[in-house]
């Protein structure tokens, strides 16, 4: 039965040469965090089985999605080292903002570590990556 890993990112309002995209608020660390109770499953044949939520941070500065907040995480080996990188799409409602932000993992894929520090996803003509929404 597959295993599904629940993360938490904190929701805040390629470049090829990997360098970090940041701004000044990407230094401010959030406090009091919600406590996730604990899941407990229930054996259904055919039903995923859920990890424990645990929260995802960088050591730099945190993990977290700008725009309206709405993340959708996916784990990827975006820069081909053998381990999976976090990448968080980004909801932004017009023609572009809707950003893949890619965290390389500095750990392994049994410990993965994250700085906090990420860049956009760019596509093969290196163009940032968007999509129209609405």
């Amino acid at each position: 039965m597959k295993k599904i890993i629940l993360i938490f990112i904190t929701l805040l309002f390629l470049n090829l040469g990997l360098m970090a995209q940041s701004s000044a608020t990407d230094k401010v660390r959030s406090k009091n965090f919600p406590k996730f109770p604990k899941i407990v499953n229930t054996n259904i044949p055919g039903a995923p089985v859920l990890g424990q939520p645990f929260h995802v941070n960088g050591k730099k500065q945190e993990i977290r999605v700008d725009k309206h907040g709405l993340a959708y995480p996916a784990f990827y080996d975006w820069n081909k080292d053998g381990k999976k990188d976090l990448l968080l799409g980004e909801f932004e409602s017009g023609d572009t903002g809707s950003n893949i932000k890619v965290y390389l993992n500095e750990g392994s894929n049994r410990k993965p570590k994250f700085s906090g520090e990420y860049f956009y996803a760019l596509d093969t003509k290196g163009d940032t990556i968007t999509t129209h929404q609405w």
